[in-house]
């Protein structure tokens, strides 16, 4: 008896059909795959590229493909401290068999001094990992990714790099699409030493509260801040005036956070970690340090003077976590605006719950950006020289995190602060001075 009639005999009848059916879909598997690479070939075959330039570039969230999504492509070094390119992502945090079958390339295309594309291209395999939700398991279905690209030397004069990638999603076939970016443009120089930028929330919900961030502001700038890199999911008119004033001014980036459509309330906040992730990567290029903090956050300290600079010992501390108490009584919801000035929450006496927060639940932290690996929202999850950083964990007595946020608990104690009076006199004085330049005398 051979082989193909003993396929129907009745005791094998079934192992040789799941034998066949194996063997199909290995056969598919290889010809997707071959179909694949080959395309990957013709599409460096044919030097076809968008008009792009790294100049100026403004990102939103495109598909790669059904249920994946790329933001923004960035310079940043590995932890071999060699150049490469991260990009932002979204993708479904349900389906397991997407993050381990997945496939991307980075391709890198030339132009020529107009800007068009020439035949010249390199490509490498990229590296397509996910980032830590806080909140993964509360119902949520997408989640934060980035995609890691090799960026050599060679590729370094190249205009454009097409993320490539394709879904092996069996026995559903598969899915595959691409995205082209600008190249970004390699630093000339690290940021200047004792520098701060800061990265805020996503504003949403109408977010509706524009003398607190002038506030915030013009404290933060007294502290030492110099660069706000803040995100607009959804606010007010009167927000967006003051943020449009800070824009013109130079003194704030502000991004149009516009999630795609079908990810939605789907992910933690807003999609608070790809936006914490993309301000890492973007403010650690132009600045020594990043403050990470709300704008119902600010950080307070005794020490002399009363700026970051000071928390951070004059740059011998590269990453400080500063723990929080809640502010007593419990914070207004709306502005409050009197004789055409608005009233500031932390120009006077004030008073804090004495219960402090442990480090990592509500802290915050100010960090050299280009040294963390994975940013979380309270903590830096991972470094990238984790032996060769120096790690602070801020004295409560010396600095704090005055948190203006009311939550559901009982309050117990409460105590005088005074930390923020020591800005007092200039934080009123340029405080009213913007309000006036944005929306007028009263």
């Amino acid at each position: 008896m051979n082989c193909f009639s003993r396929c129907f005999h009745p005791s094998v009848k079934q192992l040789c059909a799941f034998n066949f059916s194996l063997s199909l879909l290995f056969c598919v598997a290889l010809f997707t795959k071959q179909h694949f690479y080959s395309s990957l070939n013709d599409d460096k075959r044919s030097g076809h590229a968008p008009n792009i330039s790294a100049k100026n570039v403004q990102f939103e969230w495109r598909e790669i493909f059904t249920g994946f999504y790329v933001y923004s492509l960035r310079y940043t070094t590995s932890h071999d401290g060699r150049p490469a390119l991260h990009a932002v992502t979204i993708g479904n945090a349900t389906d397991e068999v997407f993050w381990n079958t997945t496939t991307c390339f980075c391709a890198y295309g030339a132009t020529d001094k107009n800007n068009q594309s020439i035949n010249q291209h390199l490509r490498f395999l990229g590296e397509l990992q996910r980032l830590p939700e806080s909140h993964r398991y509360s119902g949520l279905t997408w989640t934060a990714a980035r995609l890691k690209c090799p960026f050599p030397e060679a590729a370094q004069t190249f205009g454009y790099v097409t993320l490539q990638c394709r879904y092996e999603r069996f026995p559903g076939g598969s899915l595959s699409g691409s995205v082209t970016l600008a190249c970004p443009e390699v630093p000339r120089s690290p940021p200047a030493n004792l520098t701060f930028a800061h990265c805020g929330p996503p504003l949403h919900t109408n977010y509706d509260r524009p003398a607190v961030i002038v506030e915030f502001v013009e404290y933060y700038r007294l502290m030492g801040v110099t660069k706000f890199y803040e995100y607009d999911f959804d606010t007010s008119k009167n927000t967006k005036a003051v943020l449009n004033y800070y824009k013109k001014e130079g003194i704030m980036e502000v991004t149009n956070w516009n999630l795609p459509d079908v990810v939605g309330r789907g992910i933690h906040y807003f999609g608070q970690i790809a936006l914490l992730y993309d301000c890492l990567l973007k403010s650690s290029l132009t600045h020594d340090y990043t403050v990470f903090s709300d704008f119902d956050e600010q950080f307070a300290t005794a020490k002399v003077p009363g700026t970051f600079e000071s928390i951070m010992n004059s740059g011998r501390i590269d990453c400080s976590y500063v723990r929080s108490a809640l502010m007593y009584p419990k914070p207004r919801r709306v502005d409050r605006i009197e004789g055409g000035n608005p009233l500031l929450r932390s120009a006077k006496r004030i008073f804090r719950e004495t219960e402090i927060f442990k480090s990592g639940a509500r802290s915050k932290y100010i960090c050299r950006g280009r040294l963390i690996d994975v940013p979380l929202i309270h903590y830096v999850r991972k470094f990238k020289f984790k032996d060769d950083v120096m790690l602070d964990d801020a004295d409560p007595e010396n600095t704090l995190l005055l948190h203006f946020r009311s939550l559901p608990h009982e309050l117990v104690n409460i105590t005088a602060e005074t930390r923020t009076l020591v800005h007092v006199a200039s934080l009123k004085r340029n405080v009213f001075q913007i309000w006036k330049n944005i929306f007028g005398s009263a």
